[in-house]
């Protein structure tokens, strides 16, 4: 019933005028497949209204093509250049999405195969109607080492979900310029990016031949991978949503900053009032000019990023369980040498407020908390705020049922009140946690 609702509702919507002056894209409420799923964050965003010049660019991270069978990207960019303007988009002319970068099968700092991984025309765009900004699109796959040579994107279409989180400028309107960046400055960008196959619809999408070939790629007697190739995917499908509710903290963030991934889930007890999300650490960027460094499991704790907080009924932050609201767990080499430079518990906090989005298929929560421990507390400052999307959301606003989803996102520092970002303030911090900085 709940999802006739929402059709209706969006529906609806599409018959709406919008007031005068704002263009408006419609969402277009994709839900992918969690698997396979290329992931980049610390992405830019810039629209310029004038020419229409919407982009996307950063780091690709990570390769998913299964439930615990994740490889990393090395060098890895995506690029996203597309003409809008809300209601009317065509490419640039050349190819408007590229990933490129060294796919790395065995996670052993070696690429097994490098070039362009993926590469596509546009063929929808949609946004979602407030900020920070939710941006849809569905590209016609024309190339790339995930179609050929490893081949698990195997499907005709591939759709990317970019939330542009915490510092995006944008408010739901193509008539003006926006940016998630900092003073303008490239590399600043805090948005998270995945790309996923878009299923035919009625099939399933079969990853066998692709996780075949990535087995193939690897196969150079360093680890055997413990890969399931006859792995199947239950297709989800397009719909339409109603008006967002907006009440998120619009918290900025600042360097250093640190992504997890798209395989985290949140899930909302009713009952208990608890909000739990729990996804992996995926890299630290220390300054717009630096390269991730992947977050990488501790021997003896593993790795992960854990929120647990109380609720209330109409969403307010009430507290959380005994201990700490936030919790960061993993192992950070930052100069390569084999020896981390921090490692266990990177991080511990307290809730300090709690802000959400029901945005239809994916919903945004973001997080401020107090630190209170951990080896990057002197890093990071007195205070972080988390900006989150949760792709596949049962949210629908209504803190009096369960709901869950899944959980990529960004954990960054505050900026004091009044001052401007300071680029440098990662590399310097690192002095006091004692780290070696001989790595260009």
């Amino acid at each position: 019933m709940r999802f006739v609702n929402r059709c209706l509702i969006g529906t609806a919507m599409l018959f709406m005028a919008s007031p005068a002056g704002v263009v408006r894209a419609t969402p277009l409420n994709l839900v992918l497949p969690q698997f396979p799923d290329v992931l980049a964050q610390f992405v830019d965003v810039t629209y310029d209204a004038g020419s229409g010049a919407f982009t996307a660019n950063g780091p690709a991270l990570q390769v998913s093509v299964a439930p615990g069978t994740t490889f990393n990207i090395l060098g890895g960019t995506l690029n996203v250049a597309i003409t809008t303007d809300g209601t009317t988009t065509s490419g640039t002319g050349g190819d408007d999405l590229t990933i490129v970068g060294g796919l790395d099968v065995n996670n052993d700092g070696v690429a097994d195969a490098s070039g362009t991984l993926l590469t596509g025309e546009i063929a929808k765009f949609g946004a979602s109607t407030s900020g920070p900004g939710v941006f849809e699109f569905v590209f016609d796959v024309t190339g790339g080492l995930l179609t050929d040579q490893a081949p698990i994107f195997t499907q005709s279409q591939a759709g990317m979900i970019l939330g542009a989180d915490g510092n995006s400028t944008f408010t739901g309107s193509f008539a003006s310029n926006f940016s998630n960046l900092t003073n303008g400055v490239a590399g600043t960008g805090t948005g998270s990016a995945d790309v996923a196959p878009v299923p035919e619809p009625g099939t399933l999408l079969l990853l066998g031949s692709g996780l075949f070939g990535l087995v193939g790629l690897g196969r150079r007697g360093r680890r055997k991978l413990g890969i399931v190739a006859g792995l199947a995917i239950a297709v989800a499908g397009f719909g339409l949503t109603r008006p967002a509710s907006a009440t998120l903290l619009g918290s900025p963030l600042a360097f250093p900053m640190l992504s997890f991934d798209n395989g985290g889930t949140t899930t909302f007890d009713s009952t208990t009032g608890l909000l739990n999300v729990t996804a992996s650490p995926i890299a630290i960027r220390l300054g717009a000019a630096q390269t991730p460094v992947f977050v990488v499991p501790d021997p003896s704790a593993g790795e992960g990023v854990i929120i647990n907080v109380g609720l209330d009924g109409s969403g307010n932050l009430i507290g959380g369980p005994p201990g700490p609201d936030l919790t960061v767990i993993g192992s950070i080499d930052v100069n390569g040498d084999g020896t981390p430079e921090a490692t266990g518990l990177l991080l511990t906090g307290e809730a300090s407020g709690f802000g959400f989005q029901d945005n239809g298929a994916t919903d945004l929560y973001d997080f401020t908390f107090n630190v209170s421990g951990g080896a990057l507390a002197g890093l990071l400052g007195p205070s972080v705020a988390v900006s989150m999307q949760s792709e596949r959301s049962t949210f629908a606003g209504n803190f009096g049922t369960n709901f869950q989803g899944g959980a990529k996102g960004t954990l960054g520092n505050v900026p004091e009140p009044g001052t401007l970002l300071l680029l440098g303030s990662g590399l310097a911090g690192l002095a006091g946690l004692g780290w070696r900085r001989n790595r260009e």
